[in-house]
């Protein structure tokens, strides 16, 4: 996140090489999510709870930082569940104000 949002926003440029140095690492952990949200709506349970919050609260980032989700399907079908919840869209439309709309995952999922 700091390479591809925190930088810009200071006009910084971002460091090529720590965007490629992470890439693998950034990969392996949403292949992990996805596979096991392949079994399952939600993170822990049945119904949405604390967990799913946490994991997503800086899910909304993810495009802009770079973090890749193109290829993990459960992982958007999860965060687009989460996106539902009114409480979340309250806080999300905070977010949007505050930050440029490209950088949102809302935005790059077409939420």
């Amino acid at each position: 996140m700091v390479e591809n949002i925190v930088k810009p926003l200071q006009g910084q440029k971002p460091d090529k090489k720590t965007l490629d140095d992470v890439a693998p690492r950034a990969h392996q952990l949403a292949k992990g999510l996805n596979e096991y949200l392949s079994k399952r709506k939600w993170l822990v349970g049945n119904t949405i709870t604390m967990a799913d919050f946490a994991v997503a609260a800086p899910m909304h980032l993810w495009a802009a930082a770079g973090i890749p989700l193109g290829g993990y399907a459960n992982v958007q079908r999860w965060y687009a569940e989460v996106a539902k919840v009114p409480a979340w869209q309250n806080t999300q439309a905070a977010v949007d104000v505050l930050l440029p709309k490209s950088t949102t995952i809302k935005n790059s999922m077409n939420l």
